[in-house]
């Protein structure tokens, strides 16, 4: 019985040295990328995408005594305009036609692309889609440094409007 007992035990001690090496998994290392992190939720003014650089812009509060109330810098480059929107908290002491156009030095209207009616002391959010425009111009595309201006026009009464503008270009 000795010797049976001393194979038995052989075999199990090399049963549990094989169990032992065959349990053992080797673990792949782990790559950790940092990727930053940004301190607000919005984004930095330039986007690149895939190649295409996107590029917002926003300015308020609203110029007051003046026609011309929002004046927003296309890139330095070719650009289309994707989309711009102004939202009045308060437009005007008298009934207005606000007005975005496309102007080369940002003081007036050279190229108009939409005009929307705003009652006197109105709230009112305005848009323009890049597939809407008045006068059947559907072509958006800016120039380098061209402004997109909003400009207020009306009756008598002052030009005190409260709010934003917002353009967003891709650059071709």
């Amino acid at each position: 019985m000795d010797i049976k007992s001393g194979i038995i035990g052989l075999i199990a001690v090399v049963a549990l040295a094989i169990s032992g090496f065959t349990s053992v998994k080797e673990e792949a290392p782990v790559e950790i990328t940092n990727l930053g992190a940004l301190s607000s939720p919005d984004l930095p003014r330039d986007i690149s995408i895939g190649g295409a650089k996107i590029r917002g812009s926003r300015v308020s509060p609203l110029q007051t005594s003046t026609t011309t109330v929002a004046a927003i810098l296309s890139p330095v480059s070719t650009s289309t305009l994707v989309s711009a929107a102004c939202r009045f908290s308060t437009s005007s002491t008298t009934a207005s036609t606000i007005t975005m156009a496309k102007d080369s030095d940002g003081n007036g209207s050279s190229t108009p692309l939409q005009s929307f009616s705003v009652s006197a002391n109105a709230q009112a959010d305005i848009s323009l889609p890049a597939t809407t425009t008045t006068a059947g111009m559907s072509n958006l595309t800016f120039g380098p440094s061209t402004y997109l201006t909003v400009t207020m026009a009306g009756n008598t009464g002052t030009f005190s409007p409260v709010g934003s503008c917002e353009a967003v270009w891709l650059q071709n």
